[in-house]
């Protein structure tokens, strides 16, 4: 798998520059500083998208999930806002992770066990994983939950829409 890493000075601050290595050893590497104003600017804005996107991810999983994405989005900017790229869930509840959650029925191990050991583990090492027979059979399982809980939701909602009063016609 091609590893992507930043360029960092002395101090650890970025300088612009991403490193691409491949399996096969080469290092190609893309100089953020020797694009146009344009491509930055559009650079950044796909950056913020991205991140903004990736806040409400999980909003499925949630109970109401369209007050929960926003919820989030206003988390982050308020955090980016602050200088924070990467703040930390509020009152120690982390978003777990499924690889966690699928790792904590497998092994018998708590969630929390679970979702410490994911940390530290780097794309490969959770790729590893979750190609392990026993790990995908759980990864499928909390799919499927997760669907199913979905359909419901669904189920639920199409049975209000049947209940209303109001008048469909084709005219």
């Amino acid at each position: 798998m091609t590893k992507k890493a930043y360029e960092l000075d002395a101090e650890g601050t970025p300088t612009g520059v991403l490193i691409f290595t491949f399996d096969d050893g080469e290092v190609i590497k893309f100089n953020a500083n020797e694009m146009s104003f344009d491509i930055r600017e559009r650079a950044m804005l796909h950056g913020f998208s991205q991140k903004l996107g990736d806040s409400y991810a999980a909003a499925a999983k949630e109970e109401n999930p369209l007050a929960w994405a926003k919820e989030q989005v206003r988390e982050v900017i308020s955090q980016l806002l602050a200088g924070d790229w990467r703040a930390a869930r509020a009152a120690g509840t982390p978003r777990v992770s499924d690889l966690a959650q699928a790792l904590a029925m497998v092994t018998g191990n708590t969630v929390e066990e679970a979702h410490a050991f994911v940390e530290t583990l780097d794309d490969d090492q959770k790729k590893a994983y979750r190609a392990k027979n026993k790990v995908k059979a759980a990864l499928d399982t909390i799919k499927g939950q997760r669907l199913l809980a979905q359909a419901e939701k669904l189920t639920a909602r199409a049975a209000k829409a049947t209940d209303d009063e109001e008048e469909v016609t084709l005219g």
